[in-house]
């Protein structure tokens, strides 16, 4: 995330939430640590500007989520997301080398509990749509200042300005409109077409 993305939402929710616990949240991945993350990244420094703080979702409690899923029929969540007032899901746009664009859908593919999560790319887009149906979402608000576009993504590619920042309720419709953007059939992007047929959202925006 880009920490000044971050200060402008922070900004707006501490104005219209005064006494909110608000919480910027992210887990550990295969060659990640979210902690190091927040301090390098200056998220850390953000947070505390308008008294947030930063979460390490690998060191909070985790409970077990029923779902009808295409892989899973259980997952393991945070508790804090399951009891939080109002989930923000903050992708950035990027392409991807395996799924081809990840926004909304896939960001929460980092919430799967285990820090290896390479395993799961033999399914990957059964996985994302699974992790979704687990959490969801209250509204996402996607970062489509400064994309990233090329084969390599999302961790090598080249940025590419739109300029743009898409809101909405509906992630599967989000989803859909970057993918249209990026010039992407959504029905084409198979995590987006697996949310769909899930009744996780409308691909029409």
């Amino acid at each position: 995330s880009d920490p000044l993305v971050v200060d402008a939402i922070l900004k707006v929710l501490r104005e219209r939430y005064e006494d909110a616990k608000i919480c910027l949240v992210e887990n550990d991945a295969t060659a990640t640590d979210a902690d190091i993350l927040f301090s390098y990244l200056g998220i850390r420094q953000v947070a505390e500007r308008y008294n947030a703080r930063t979460v390490n979702l690998a060191d909070t409690k985790w409970i077990p989520k029923h779902i009808d899923g295409y892989h899973f029929r259980t997952i393991e969540v945070p508790e804090m997301l399951e009891q939080c007032d109002l989930l923000i899901n903050h992708p950035k746009l990027k392409t991807h080398s395996i799924t081809k664009m990840t926004c909304g859908l896939k960001n929460y593919f980092g919430c799967y509990r285990r820090r290896k999560k390479v395993s799961l790319h033999k399914f990957l887009d059964e996985a994302i749509a699974d992790i979704n149906m687990a959490l969801r979402s209250d509204i996402v608000i996607v970062d489509a200042n400064v994309c990233m576009e090329g084969l390599g993504g999302p961790t090598y590619g080249r940025p590419k300005r739109l300029g743009w920042f898409i809101a909405g309720k509906d992630i599967v419709s989000v989803d859909s409109f970057c993918a249209h953007v990026m010039g992407f059939n959504p029905y084409f992007v198979g995590h987006i077409r697996k949310a769909a047929r899930r009744g996780l959202g409308e691909t029409e925006f």
